[in-house]
């Protein structure tokens, strides 16, 4: 094999033709799978691309492929401690395929995503990715004429005719409420939010569901607080929970529940012999608050990770089916037998 000094980083077709001592053409065909090339040349070849660390130009890819090697990604808030975990599962997995990503907000806003999504494909992404708690049946028709595969993230539709990769939130919840029985617990509050209509409501479904199938004849009680953000809401919750007996409480996601437990240490109340409280994703804060906080682990990175993986295969012709993963609950402080207020 013929020795040729070659800058680290920069290895082109012409330094592996010249290294193998064939055309650049010949390296072109090998490097691209096609026809017309020897097998022992073209294993040579590729072997020879690896031992130099050969790179393919995604510029290069693009015009073979008439893509653009871009991925849209259209994400409630990007400073949202959730969204923050599944964009990096997004990023890493595109980058290691050879795309890149475009980002926007849609601010919880169902018809900024769909102006958002078309703005994408204006500008030639070749997918685009919705993080969204609000797929109704105009994303449908959306995506059936966008021209671009579509792929939801978040979204608890498994009927929904665009690809999703979800939490089953039902399972996840049952599972908390199970914990709750266990403790001994009989009155249960749910602290909702009014501006996820869809997410909220397969949450507080489930828990409604789970308990009276368990306990028929138990305290249920669902309140979702009209205030700005997701810690006021927790916090407008605790009083009407008290007035009620309520001594278990599952909260919509981790900020509710931080609201709550902030509110009712403030009370002087005791967590959780006086009140068991339980979150929704495990934020990486919740495990640190002066009351580690019970909550159910959403595999945020690998929801970004798989939304991916449905892109390329779309892009690649294969079928796609919906992705349900299973979340964890994470038992900390928070949440314990009832005290004297469950007696």
């Amino acid at each position: 094999m013929k020795s040729v000094q070659i800058e680290t980083g920069h290895v082109s077709i012409y330094d592996i033709a010249s290294v193998a001592g064939v055309n650049p053409s010949t390296v072109s065909r090998a490097l691209n799978n096609r026809d017309r090339i020897g097998t022992e040349t073209k294993e040579r070849i590729l072997k020879i691309a690896r031992e130099l660390g050969y790179q393919p130009s995604a510029v290069a890819r693009s015009l073979v492929t008439s893509r653009t090697l871009t991925i849209g990604v259209v994400a409630p808030f990007l400073g949202e401690m959730f969204i923050g975990r599944v964009i990096d599962g997004i990023e890493s997995t595109a980058e290691k395929h050879g795309y890149q990503v475009m980002f926007s907000t849609s601010r919880h806003d169902p018809d900024r995503e769909l102006k958002i999504a078309t703005s994408f494909q204006r500008a030639r992404v070749d997918a685009v990715i919705i993080v969204t708690t609000h797929l109704r049946s105009t994303h449908e028709i959306f995506a059936r004429t966008l021209g671009v595969p579509v792929v939801v993230i978040g979204q608890q539709d498994r009927d929904s005719e665009i690809p999703v990769v979800a939490m089953d939130d039902a399972l996840a919840i049952r599972q908390a409420v199970e914990h709750l029985l266990s403790l001994g617990h009989r009155s249960f509050g749910y602290v909702g939010v009014s501006d996820r209509l869809s997410s909220n409501s397969c949450r507080a479904n489930a828990y409604l569901d789970t308990v009276r199938q368990n306990l028929p004849d138990s305290t249920v009680h669902v309140t979702t607080p009209c205030n700005k953000n997701d810690l006021s809401r927790g916090e407008a919750a605790l009083p009407e929970l008290l007035k009620r007996g309520i001594t278990a409480v599952q909260c919509y996601n981790d900020l509710v529940a931080m609201g709550l437990l902030s509110a009712a240490l403030r009370m002087g109340l005791d967590i959780p012999g006086d009140f068991s409280v339980i979150g929704f994703d495990d934020l990486e804060i919740s495990a640190a608050l002066p009351v580690p906080l019970t909550t159910i682990h959403q595999p945020r990175l690998r929801l970004g990770r798989h939304a991916v993986e449905m892109v390329l295969e779309l892009l690649n012709g294969a079928p796609v089916s919906q992705r349900m993963l299973s979340g964890d609950l994470v038992i900390r402080q928070s949440t314990g037998k009832p005290g004297n207020r469950g007696k």
